[in-house]
């Protein structure tokens, strides 16, 4: 295989369309694709490239896909789009080394762009390869015979390297400004977790592994298990629990009292729902996150965007220690046609039950001895009254099923219940964190009882107790069914040692990334550079390090300059030289020939020179009588022969 420009370029957008192929549309990456082996075919010269008709259709036919498929709505999808299919199409018909610097400008855009859907190490590592073999393709570029890959290779990679060093200076130093990857983010992203909580029509719960958020306790964790949550369904109605409007909108500064707060650190990743996690009663004072409802925390904007913020938590009930009237309203809310047998064994546990507390005992005991099973793969219950359904025939389903059955038992029996969804457990990493993926995804039911407040309700906790002690990864009962469900990922893969000591090893240092360089905001940077340079102001440090960075850049042309500087080891050589780059600027193209003819002495060049000017000619002769002595008859140059030459030369180059 034959490499050049062409050929590399072609592989570049070839990976960066592999690497988004989870967020674009699936028909428009296989076609970018096609097009792109094409390119790389033509660049190999295996096939010829298309003339203007079929890459005008070509055009056509990837707009209309491009614009019928993604749409005008998501700007982000459709600006990342149409970069990669006009760069696919201009390496299919690029002809000229002018159109490959262009497809390498366009393609520092594109290998950009993958940033808008992840900043982990992995793809930051990966647009430092992409960039390595951008620089390799313009190497290449500049190679008019032989074309060396490794060579090229090689003086890529030291020019990238050689770039870290003022990359990390700017990075600690420089004002941080907001990232361009701050812009509305894709709306590809997904969380697990759904505005509305309706499992009925589920057969098979598909268990994505991508990371959701990480947890660090400032002290002890916390004992198990752990409610992270996200979300309060308190509206029922044929299409499952929703949010009710006051829960989006309602914002209550409750801080939690300092003496009985668990604090912790939380890094999350980006979302499409602006909602985000906390143990019970959460609180947090970090920019850009509103304390909402009951304990619930959401973020004011850049969904796309990993945060990390700060939280406090506080027991339920201590933070709401009374229910009012519309609460109790909402949350006793039932469409009493609904479901008539699951409000019958209400009634019945209702009558035997001497307080509420004990109706919450009773009903935990009824899911405990009617031979319920939690599992992953519930059969579908569709049409009307599918909590009569899963409580009375199949008796089978996950925590979503189950909290939606307890919160409506709750609510038939004039006692307040809610849904709430969120995470459960996470695995504890040996850095001393937590991670939380989606699988761990969790729905719960929230009691009010007298006295105790907000109690969570989870039957998961006698059908499937092992599932409340970790992350669902963990759960013994489960873990059959759990792979069976998983999509393929590390954590598939995790039974092989090697690659579950890899995949622990990369997730380590992908959170030290995470915390150390996308953590870095103004706060930390402020506290950085207060702790290492005392106090001084963002306009000094800024003015210092472009000073810098522009001494590195001087001392480093200046190095360059010194290197290459001519060398003159014999005397006269210098003069020669410069009297003969006078000659040869001067002179017809037929006469700058005899200049350069090989087998040529100086005197004769001398002479030469001395017929095609003879207004110089004197000048000349005399030039060459002392070069002549010098060269030639092994005299001294004599500090009067050095003037004058210096004069000859400024007399003969005078126009």
């Amino acid at each position: 295989m034959k490499f050049n420009t062409a050929v590399l370029q072609s592989i570049i957008v070839f990976i960066i369309s592999l690497i988004l192929a989870n967020y674009l549309s699936s028909m428009l990456i296989a076609l970018i694709l096609l097009i792109t082996l094409w390119g790389f075919a033509s660049a190999l010269e295996q096939i010829p490239r298309p003339n203007t008709t079929v890459g005008n259709l070509l055009a056509v036919a990837t707009s209309f896909v491009l614009f019928v498929d993604v749409g005008l709505s998501d700007t982000v999808n459709l600006f990342v789009s149409m970069l990669l299919v006009s760069v696919a199409l201009k390496q299919l018909i690029a002809t000229s080394n002018k159109h490959l610097k262009i497809i390498a400008l366009v393609h520092t855009f594109v290998i950009a762009s993958v940033f808008l859907y992840q900043q982990n190490l992995m793809f930051s590592l990966v647009s430092l390869v992409l960039i390595t073999l951008e620089l390799t393709a313009l190497n290449m570029l500049g190679q008019t015979k032989n074309i060396h890959l490794v060579k090229s290779l090689k003086l890529a990679a030291v020019s990238v390297i050689s770039c870290l060093p003022i990359t990390l200076l700017c990075f600690l130093l420089i004002p941080k400004l907001p990232s361009f990857w701050a812009l509305p983010g894709p709306s590809t992203a997904s969380t697990g977790l759904n505005e509305t909580v309706n499992p009925f029509d589920i057969a098979k719960l598909s268990q994505s592994s991508d990371l959701v958020f990480r947890a660090t306790f400032n002290d002890s964790p916390p004992t198990t298990p752990m409610y992270w949550r996200a979300m309060i369904h308190e509206q029922y109605s044929d299409r499952g629990w929703t949010l009710m409007e006051h829960t989006a909108s309602k914002q209550i500064p409750t801080t939690p009292a300092e003496a009985q707060a668990l604090g912790y650190e939380i890094i999350a990743e980006k979302s499409s729902l602006p909602w985000l996690y906390a143990l019970d009663y959460g609180h947090s004072s970090t920019s850009g996150i509103i304390n909402r409802y009951d304990g619930i925390l959401a973020r004011t904007s850049n969904l796309s965007q990993t945060i990390k913020y700060q939280a406090q938590s506080s027991p339920l009930f201590d933070s709401v220690p009374s229910l009012n009237t519309w609460s109790q309203t909402i949350n006793l809310s039932i469409n009493r046609l609904d479901n008539n047998q699951s409000q019958l064994l209400a009634k019945q546990l209702k009558r035997q039950a001497r307080t509420d507390a004990h109706f919450f005992q009773m009903l935990m005991d009824y899911f405990a001895s009617q031979g319920f099973v939690y599992t992953l793969s519930p059969p579908a219950l569709r049409g009307l009254n599918t909590i009569d359904q899963f409580m009375v025939d199949s008796k089978q389903g996950f925590c979503g099923h189950y909290a939606s059955s307890a919160a409506f038992i709750f609510r038939s029996a004039g006692i307040p219940a809610r849904v709430v969804s969120g995470y459960l457990g996470g695995e504890k990493v040996a850095g001393g964190y937590f991670n939380i993926y989606q699988y761990d995804a969790h729905a719960w039911t929230e009691v009010w009882l007298a006295g105790k407040g907000w109690t969570i309700f989870d039957a998961t906790a006698v059908v499937a107790p092992d599932r409340l002690l970790g992350s669902l990864s963990e759960s013994d009962s489960q873990r059959d069914a759990f792979m069976n469900n998983l999509e393929l990922s590390w954590l598939s893969l995790q039974h092989y040692p090697m690659i579950n000591w890899l995949r622990t090893n990369i997730d380590q240092l992908d959170f030290m990334w995470t915390t150390w360089v996308l953590g870095y905001d103004n706060s930390t940077q402020a506290s950085f550079l207060q702790d290492t340079l005392g106090d001084i102001s963002p306009f000094t440090i800024a003015i210092t390090v472009l000073g810098t960075i522009g001494l590195v850049f001087l001392s480093y042309f200046g190095l360059v300059y010194w290197q290459n500087r001519p060398v003159y080891l014999t005397p006269l050589a210098k003069e020669y030289q410069q009297l003969q780059q006078w000659a040869f600027a001067n002179a017809t193209p037929i006469e700058a020939n005899d200049l350069t003819l090989k087998g040529t002495t100086p005197l004769k060049i001398l002479s030469l020179v001395s017929e095609q000017h003879p207004t110089k000619g004197q000048y000349i002769k005399e030039f060459a009588a002392i070069y002549s002595s010098v060269r030639y008859q092994d005299k001294t140059l004599s500090k009067s022969q050095r003037h004058h030459i210096t004069k000859l030369i400024k007399t003969i180059t005078k126009k």
